[in-house]
């Protein structure tokens, strides 16, 4: 009997002594799989926030050179920014640089608006320099409309005298800012924050061709430069290369927006140029630019950029390299052996051609007070704007017919009339 509880005393032991061993064992497995679990905690922990901060980082990249991007931008970094402004069939150029700004030509009087527009969605206060490269009408008319709004300080153009009233009114409005007209020699140059331009035309005037009257300039940043010279052809272009100036660009603005009279062999073997900008209507009366022009560009080797496909054109130099950017891709934005061009050549988001076709139209200043908007009738005929009411718009030729959204001061200084009939 003893024997027998003896016995089961000790199988008893055992068991709990194997009991205990067994629930020792799972606790300190236990211990291991917390430990293990923790350390695969810490470490997804560790990646996530590794991982939180790459995505940060790649997204603040991303947003710099998304703003990078966006037209207008370019105006807040240090450098060059020349915008050559889709005004259709004209040329109108706006130079911005450390904070000074200069316009070269203002284009027709469809988008003079427009123009005017575009400087204050830049907030321009007021232009150090204001050229026409000559006094045609779809050059000098954005003009009138630039000087009635914005404070310039230097008026420069070629020396002699158009018999048009637009013309008339570009003096009126100079005599308004108390400005003359500085006639710039060859050679002659001016500073422009850190850039500089020079005058490389007219060498000689014209009685014959006043485009050949034009005012050119070559304007040097660091290591980059741009040319442009108005309506410029052939004459003028030989004239210019026989004087000896400088004229190697990275950039040239064809002249008398791609006639077939201008930008000749010789003076692309003078200038070579990498870029080409055209500025041009779409699908104007004139041809341009002609298929001459274009092969010759694309034998010079030009990456080309034209206003009536890729819409307004930035150009944007640091000193040592020029980034275009378009405020629309085309296929034809490379005529000839295409460049590699910069990532940056993304659409632009700035005051575009767009504001002008909805008619969004800015109310240009008379004097002290702001003219309101309203609609009129012009006959682009006989020069006088109406009343859309008035019978003679009756009996206007459909194609003499041009609907305008602005004031009525501002179609004066472009050179309309009223009609005195309606008396608009």
């Amino acid at each position: 009997m003893i024997n027998s509880i003896n016995k089961k005393n000790g199988l008893r032991k055992v068991m709990i002594i194997v009991g205990m061993c067994f629930v020792l064992g799972l606790f300190s497995g236990c211990l291991d799989l917390s430990d293990e679990t923790n350390e695969n905690q810490t470490g997804n922990t560790t990646e996530n926030i590794t991982e939180s901060i790459d995505s940060t980082e790649a997204t603040s990249d991303e947003q710099i050179t998304s703003e990078a991007n966006i037209g207008g931008t370019t105006d807040d970094l240090a450098g060059l920014t020349v915008t050559f402004l889709d005004v259709g069939q004209g040329n109108a150029v706006l130079f911005s640089c450390d904070d000074h700004y200069m316009m070269m030509d203002g284009g027709p009087s469809s988008a003079s608006s427009f123009v005017v527009a575009y400087l204050k969605k830049q907030n321009i206060e007021s232009l150090d320099y204001v050229i026409a490269s000559h006094y045609d009408s779809d050059h000098i008319n954005g003009l009138v409309g630039v000087l009635n709004v914005f404070d310039t300080e230097t008026f420069i153009g070629p020396d002699y005298v158009a018999d048009t009233k637009i013309y008339d009114s570009l003096i009126d409005k100079l005599a308004a800012q108390n400005l003359t007209i500085t006639f710039p020699k060859a050679g002659d140059s001016y500073t422009f924050g850190d850039a500089v331009f020079t005058i490389v035309a007219p060498i000689t005037y014209s009685d014959d061709n006043e485009n050949d009257n034009s005012v050119g300039i070559r304007m040097t940043y660091g290591d980059t430069s741009f040319l442009i010279y108005g309506d410029g052809e052939e004459a003028g272009e030989q004239a210019m290369i026989a004087s000896g100036e400088e004229l190697s660009s990275d950039v040239l603005m064809v002249s008398h927006h791609g006639s077939r009279n201008a930008t000749t062999k010789e003076i692309l073997e003078a200038v070579k140029p990498s870029y080409a900008v055209i500025s041009v209507g779409a699908d104007n009366s004139y041809g341009h630019p002609t298929e001459e022009v274009l092969d010759r560009l694309a034998n010079a080797g030009c990456t080309v950029y034209r206003t009536d496909l890729n819409g307004t054109i930035q150009a944007y130099s640091d000193g040592k390299t020029i980034t275009f950017i378009p405020e629309r891709q085309s296929d034809m934005s490379g005529v000839g052996e295409n460049q590699n061009l910069s990532d940056d050549t993304t659409k632009t988001d700035n005051v575009t051609r767009e504001s002008t076709t909805e008619k969004v139209q800015t109310e240009i200043e008379a004097g002290s007070e702001k003219a309101a908007e309203h609609t009129y009738i012009i006959n682009t005929n006989t020069g006088k704007f109406h009343e859309p009411s008035c019978r003679s718009v009756k009996r206007m030729n459909d194609s003499n017919k041009k609907e305008y959204i602005g004031s009525r001061d501002d179609l004066i200084t472009q050179g309309y009339e009223p009609c005195k009939i309606c008396n608009p």
